[in-house]
């Protein structure tokens, strides 16, 4: 038996489609925590502010591509100061 980790998003519509929930990554080279619609792909570089990004930079060190991501663990979450009521 395999087990996942599981997967965390935001618990607010994706302001780019309406639809999905924007899931919470983690980049790869620095740590840094953002967001990425699980509908349309949509990249948010800041879960705190839903502002859309032409690809996937992160705000902190500046990694490009979505292979820099990762799917963040809730205390990395935690840690970038997002609470409990914020992400599900």
């Amino acid at each position: 038996m395999e087990f996942k980790p599981p997967t965390w998003s935001l618990n607010v519509r994706c302001p780019c489609c309406g639809q999905g929930y924007p899931l919470l990554l983690v980049c790869r080279a620095c740590g840094n925590v953002a967001a990425e619609c699980d509908e349309v792909g949509t990249f948010f570089p800041d879960p705190f502010h839903l502002q859309a990004s032409e690809s996937a930079i992160c705000a902190k060190c500046g990694a490009i591509g979505n292979e820099q991501f990762t799917q963040a663990s809730d205390v990395q979450i935690q840690d970038a100061g997002l609470k409990h009521g914020q992400y599900w």
